[in-house]
């Protein structure tokens, strides 16, 4: 059964025991209503033979005729042998009631006998109510009344159908738009007018569809991003494999080359020469090997701590670049952290660092590490050119980097430094229980 459906039926059934209710009291009232009327016929009737001569027979049968077309009381006259030689007519009822309601109403029947003139003896005129045609009158307003509130609600109830259907008319379309939002159509919105409630859900929905929407283009932007970084990886790997893997195999190959003539000419200083350099050679394409899958697999790195993961990256660059200074300072070390914190740590400052050198040419970079109540700190500031103004759109390293800060619950600034040159990325983090903390 329709919410629709539900509410008319409720409000007819309140409607239908309002009905019975009152058409009890009417009942009721009207029975009580007939009970006081035939009362006052039989004491006024009373008081009518009361007052009339009755000296002789024929005065009785002038007070039975009298009472000819009386509604409520009938008065009939009976000589000493208990004859009836009179009896009134009752003015007859317009349209009589249904036996159920006469039985229902109807009073205690009443009635009086008024004894004859003392010569002759033994004449008497009886008295008696007939609440027929009260009864009928009663019947007749109390149907019309029936009547009339039986059409009162049959009206409300079709114009509470209607306006609850009106009102109702919100709730398809919502959940229509629901299905739609589920297929991934989050464009879809609903129109906020109509009643205040349906007006705040609407509200709620179209915010909730535009949110959904903006969550899927950032993911769009970061599956693109990711994977622009991937593409920006690869090159990178291309390069260091190519600039410096790639002379030491050279030089190897021309050492070994050359080798087989120096044994054959028996010069042992330059064939162990050779080999050294080979050795040597070996010994640094291990170094820049293990520097590439350091920088493709950090997590290995975080397996022998963060600390120890920071300082092999900034030893990475320091490598490259000697002139350049790079300082690390942990103020972490009584501070557990948990290895997802750490990884977004990790990954901010290899970014950082990343974007510093290739960018901003700085001559010092400095990485630190603190923790302020309930919060990380990671600050790393250089002293190169600086962002350009007008800043341009950011890359995708820097959203990279800001998506994954966000989803720990943190917050991500790049700024030009406001005291020195350079730039400033700081990061705050949420501080969570690492392992084996305890929480209190």
């Amino acid at each position: 059964m329709s919410l629709k459906l539900r509410l008319t039926v409720s409000i007819a059934i309140s409607f239908l025991l309002a009905l019975l209710l009152g058409g009890g009291l009417a009942v009721l009232r009207a029975k009580q209503s007939v009970q006081t009327e035939m009362q006052a016929a039989l004491q006024s009737g009373a008081d009518i033979v009361a007052d009339a001569p009755k000296s002789t027979p024929s005065d009785l049968a002038n007070i039975v005729r009298s009472f000819d077309g009386v509604r409520h009381l009938r008065v009939t006259l009976r000589n000493p042998a208990g004859q009836v030689v009179a009896r009134s007519r009752l003015a007859g009822p317009p349209r009589a009631a249904p036996d159920w309601f006469a039985a229902s109403i109807a009073p205690v029947s009443a009635s009086a006998r008024i004894a004859g003139p003392p010569q002759p003896a033994g004449w008497t005129l009886a008295l008696a109510t007939d609440p027929g045609n009260e009864i009928a009158e009663v019947w007749g307003q109390t149907r019309d009344a029936l009547a009339a509130l039986i059409v009162f609600c049959v009206g409300v109830g079709a114009l509470t159908y209607l306006l609850v259907g009106r009102s109702l008319r919100f709730l398809p379309g919502f959940g229509q738009a629901l299905g739609r939002v589920a297929e991934g159509d989050y464009g879809t919105q609903l129109d906020e007018s109509g009643p205040p409630e349906f007006a705040r859900l609407a509200s709620g929905f179209n915010q909730m569809a535009f949110r959904l929407s903006q969550y899927e283009r950032e993911n769009k932007n970061l599956q693109r991003q990711m994977t622009e970084i991937q593409e920006e990886d690869r090159a990178e790997i291309a390069r260091d494999l190519h600039d410096e893997v790639g002379p030491l195999l050279f030089s190897i190959n021309v050492d070994a080359v050359a080798m087989p003539e120096l044994a054959a000419s028996r010069d042992v200083a330059a064939v162990k020469e050779r080999a050294g350099r080979i050795g040597e050679a070996a010994g640094q394409i291990q170094q820049r090997v293990k520097a590439i899958l350091r920088q493709l697999k950090p997590i290995d790195v975080l397996d022998f701590g963060l600390d120890m993961a920071i300082r092999e990256l900034i030893s990475f660059w320091q490598a490259r670049f000697p002139a350049m200074q790079l300082s690390f300072r942990n103020g972490l070390d009584d501070i557990a952290l948990d290895r997802a914190q750490e990884e977004v740590i990790y990954r901010v400052i290899q970014e950082s660092l990343s974007n510093a050198v290739r960018h901003g040419r700085p001559k010092s970079i400095d990485v630190v590490l603190t923790h302020a109540p309930g919060e990380i700190v990671l600050t790393v500031a250089d002293d190169g050119r600086g962002l350009p103004s007008p800043r341009p759109a950011r890359g995708n390293g820097i959203n990279g980097m800001t998506e994954r800060v966000q989803n720990l619950g943190g917050a991500v600034s790049v700024q030009n430094s406001t005291s020195t040159r350079g730039v400033t990325v700081r990061a705050v983090l949420p501080l969570r229980p690492g392992p084996g903390d305890e929480v209190a």
